[in-house]
């Protein structure tokens, strides 16, 4: 006879309100670059989201990893310690809980993990810059058409705030996805060209979940050089959050809204995935615009 345990760690799945963060190690590795993190939740019934941050002594944010809708209760991860030249100092590790339809779970409290000797400040990362009307504004629209989901992007030069713009949703369930009209985005982003503008990010809202990035949005987003901000709504509202997902890999992007332009948040310049993206954005509008000329034509005369 062979026993097959049917529950992780000894104990049945728990319903949402019971499920939380058990425990959590971090080690860092020898070269100190790395550092391994184990975590344990409680047993669960409906799959959680974790969102795990590590920032330094002067609060820069210096690795994130996003967990979406894990299976395991006992997890391991290593988290890189990017942009820095040496990585001696205290770091403080944020393990954050959350379940979808529902706002976030309480965090865990810090976890310091310490390197001997000094340490170099954190070069500068990106930082997505909105206005509070901005702001107000992608949020009203998000909440005028809940329940079902709306998007846009955000355009702007180089150095301003970005403004929005948005698009029509043309997904056919929109109350669980979103597709921009692909019309009305080429009108957006040839203009854009012609006013030597750039495109800031992509957004979209989650009316019933948080500003987190689903599966879907994960495995749909097409935009490696573009970030993806969220307006999700949890029990105190919508709230707004900026990702950036490359390839699979979801980490999140600074927001910082506010009346005036915050140290790094100047728009580089575009990307040639970016350009190529408008040019292409360019050639489908005109493509449009032929189409609809050969159809207004009056038909041939006959003699």
């Amino acid at each position: 006879m062979v026993e097959i345990p049917l529950f992780d760690q000894g104990g049945a799945p728990q319903p949402r309100d019971r499920v939380k963060i058990e425990s959590v190690q971090a080690v860092p590795y020898p070269d100190r670059f790395r550092v391994w993190v184990e975590i344990k939740v409680t047993p669960f019934l409906e799959r959680p989201n974790l969102l795990l941050t590590l920032h330094d002594d002067h609060d820069n944010l210096i690795a994130e990893l996003n967990v979406i809708e894990t299976m395991h209760a006992n997890m391991e991860f290593t988290m890189h310690l990017r942009g820095i030249d040496e990585p001696a100092g205290a770091y403080a590790l944020t393990v954050e809980l959350v379940l979808r339809n529902a706002q976030p779970g309480p965090r865990l409290p810090n976890r310091r993990v310490s390197h001997p000797g000094d340490r170099r400040r954190q070069r500068g990362h990106a930082v997505i810059w909105l206005t509070p009307d901005v702001a107000r504004d992608i949020v009203k629209q998000a909440d005028v058409h809940s329940p079902n989901e709306v998007c846009g992007v955000l355009i702007g030069r180089v150095g301003h705030a970005p403004r929005p713009v948005p698009l029509t949703n043309v997904d056919p369930n929109p109350r669980t996805g979103y597709m921009a009209d692909p019309e009305e985005l080429a009108k957006v982003l040839t203009r854009a060209i012609a006013d030597d503008e750039r495109l800031h990010a992509i957004y979209h809202s989650h009316p019933n979940s948080p500003a987190i990035p689903s599966r879907r949005d994960i495995a749909d987003w097409g935009y490696p050089d573009s970030v993806m901000l969220i307006a999700g709504r949890d029990r105190e509202g919508f709230a707004l959050a900026a990702w950036k997902v490359t390839y699979g890999r979801v980490e999140r992007v600074e927001l910082t809204i506010s009346d005036t332009r915050p140290l790094g948040a100047a728009a580089a310049p575009y990307t040639f995935a970016q350009r190529v993206l408008l040019i292409a954005a360019a050639v489908a509008m005109a493509a449009v615009v032929i189409v609809t000329a050969v159809a207004l034509l009056p038909p041939p005369l006959v003699p």
